[in-house]
């Protein structure tokens, strides 16, 4: 597709409502493969996010602040996740 034509994109979500953005909805994301930062901030994402980002071979830092995740929820993954800074949390 065309988005595998830009190697070097840094994604921050400029969608309005950003509220209506779930996990469900970035799978078309995974076309970017060179995706290295991905800003969530103030979305409906939850733990399904995990899955999805697990799948990104570039991707090293992961907005989630103000999301459907619980600080309790990022920590754990964090801790799990060796290659990707997962930052957020506010309940």
């Amino acid at each position: 597709t065309a988005l595998n034509r830009f190697k070097n994109v840094k994604f921050n979500s400029p969608l309005s409502p950003k509220k209506s953005i779930n996990s469900k909805a970035l799978k078309p994301l995974l076309e970017l493969k060179h995706l290295e930062i991905l800003n969530l901030h103030s979305t409906n994402v939850d733990s399904e996010i995990f899955d999805l980002i697990s799948s990104f071979d570039n991707l090293k830092k992961v907005f989630l602040w103000n999301t459907r995740l619980t600080s309790k929820d990022i920590l754990k993954k964090a801790n799990q996740s060796e290659n990707i800074e997962l930052i957020g949390g506010l309940e």
